[in-house]
């Protein structure tokens, strides 16, 4: 069952589903990215893994518009609609799921843990050394990156007031139980937003400091922008057309959906509005499904 909710504290349908995909789409852009290139895809993984999917299309605390509408998905196991599953599946609305992809529930850990992926843990230490170089236009040695990442994830904390970790999280995609995890979520809420990074950083620390962290295989948050910048900014392209341009980034995108589990465009919306700009060029609405 799709069902998209005008106002998140309206009250979905009666259902049986033991477990719901909630996420937030706000705005025509996301709208009509969700729609053209996500929405199909998450309702066949949910019908195979027997989920609901809830789209919430409103912030659920109104009186909070100074920081980014992601800070929302920390107030979703306060809703009473949610109490009736006994897992939410967070993703964020920029994602696309793989039509192989195994049931997260099945990999999601103790109902006591939440469920989550290590921000760009699908690179590889090599991967990760280039990563960084493009980055910081530094040079690092092999050994080096190896402290030079945690090092640089420890930065990203103390920049956000935060006690710093080794890792981040990525909170595009959680597996939580209404049951067990509503107060540390709503705890993060009470922090205030220092960057385009929103609630990641406080959410990351909280997490791992009552040690709720289930980590997942990487594919279950695959990241996009990783690989785009890995061929951009280290000279891939030349003299080349835009049009060889785009088909090439078409390549990556393809590519990269055989690798991972969910396709997470974070830092990439561009890129995912190209997309459904390009292979649907009319007007698109999202449509109710319900059973």
């Amino acid at each position: 069952m799709i069902e998209i909710l005008g106002s998140p504290h309206d009250q979905p349908a009666p259902s049986s589903a033991r477990a719901a995909i909630v996420t937030l789409v706000i705005g025509a852009t996301y709208e009509r990215a969700w729609t053209c290139l996500c929405a199909s895809s998450w309702a066949q993984y949910a019908d195979r893994i027997g989920a609901d999917i809830i789209v919430l299309k409103d912030r659920i605390d109104a009186s909070d518009v100074s920081r980014s509408p992601a800070w929302q998905k920390l107030l979703i196991l306060d809703l009473p609609w949610a109490k009736r599953y006994e897992r939410i599946i967070w993703l964020d609305c920029d994602i696309i799921i793989n039509d192989s992809a195994p049931d997260i529930l099945e990999c999601g850990g103790p109902l006591e843990k939440v469920g989550v992926c290590t921000d760009s843990a699908q690179l590889s230490p090599a991967q990760a050394q280039i990563y960084l170089e493009g980055k910081t236009k530094m040079k690092f040695t092999p050994q080096s990156v190896l402290i030079s990442w945690p090092t640089a994830m420890r930065a990203l904390y103390a920049r956000h007031d935060t006690p710093p970790h080794d890792v981040m999280i990525n909170t595009g995609v959680m597996v939580l139980s209404p049951a067990h995890h509503n107060e540390v979520l709503k705890s993060a809420y009470a922090y205030p937003q220092f960057s385009h990074l929103s609630e990641q950083p406080r959410l990351s620390h909280c997490l791992l400091e009552q040690d709720l962290a289930h980590f997942l295989s990487p594919r279950y948050n695959w990241g996009i922008i990783e690989t785009v910048e890995l061929v951009l900014n280290n000279g891939a392209f030349g003299d080349e057309s835009p049009e060889f341009i785009a088909q090439f980034l078409h390549i990556i995108v393809r590519s990269q959906l055989k690798c991972a589990y969910f396709l997470h465009f974070y830092g990439a919306m561009t890129l995912l509005t190209h997309y459904a700009d390009s292979l649907f060029p009319q007007t698109a609405e999202i449509a109710v499904a319900a059973e």
